[in-house]
């Protein structure tokens, strides 16, 4: 078992729990011997046999959002096809019409994404995100010490920033726009940077860390860091991009 950043899941082998306040109070403890019980139990009792017995096959999927469709009709729906996707989920997806993601972030690691980064190939399908709110901000996570991360060795997150920056032919000093200049010239049929993107801020700015309980979308914007500079920038890629 390790702390990490984005816990509580299982990875690498591993139980992931998020990292305890640095103060550990009563409730705190009981709330991490919870999600350390909780996914010992699951790991106790999962079976896959059963999981496939009970998931619900192509045409039994398909009713689920042609019912949803008749009730509330078309609406704009993305499709959260990160991790692990089987090919018969995929042609769901894509029979359903229902754009996948793309997060950035994730395509330069080990072992590389085999469908990355977008290219003039890349199917338009797609939202191509710079990182989500689930995140740390683009400067954050390509700054943060090699070590940060506990389900990854130091050398794995060396060689994800390595493929990064030959990817992009960039030295990292300006990663946050090297990353939205990449979202916006791929092909995906719409690009998303958040904020802290633009900005160019770091880890202190990050929107939420999955399973924290505490100092959570606390960040907020003011007007005046958008400054007319920034706003020149992203007009320039925006047009270059023909997204304009």
């Amino acid at each position: 078992m390790v702390f990490g950043a984005e816990g509580p899941r299982y990875a690498a082998g591993r139980l992931v729990l998020p990292h305890p306040p640095r103060s550990l109070n009563a409730p705190d403890a009981e709330r991490l011997r919870g999600q350390a019980d909780g996914l010992a139990l699951r790991l106790a009792h999962h079976d896959d046999a059963a999981h496939a017995r009970a998931r619900p096959d192509g045409p039994q999927a398909r009713d689920l959002f042609d019912a949803a469709r008749r009730a509330l009709g078309d609406r704009p729906i993305i499709a959260e096809d990160l991790g692990l996707i089987t090919p018969d989920v995929e042609s769901l997806r894509q029979e359903l019409g229902l754009p996948g993601m793309r997060v950035l972030q994730f395509i330069f690691g080990d072992p590389p994404d085999p469908d990355a980064p977008p290219t003039d190939d890349d199917p338009p399908d797609r939202v191509v995100y710079t990182g989500t709110h689930d995140n740390d901000t683009a400067c954050g996570w390509y700054r943060a010490p090699p070590d940060a991360t506990p389900t990854r060795s130091v050398e794995e997150v060396e060689r994800e920033r390595h493929r990064l920056r030959v990817r992009l032919s960039t030295d990292g000093a300006e990663i946050h726009w090297d990353l939205i200049g990449m979202a916006l010239a791929s092909r995906a049929h719409t690009a998303i940077y958040p904020l802290q993107d633009l900005l160019g801020l770091g880890s202190e700015a990050r929107m939420n860390v999955p399973g924290r309980p505490w100092g959570n979308w606390a960040w907020r914007f003011h007007w005046e860091q958008l400054t007319p500079e920034i706003e020149a920038r992203l007009a320039t890629l925006t047009m270059a991009a023909a997204r304009g």
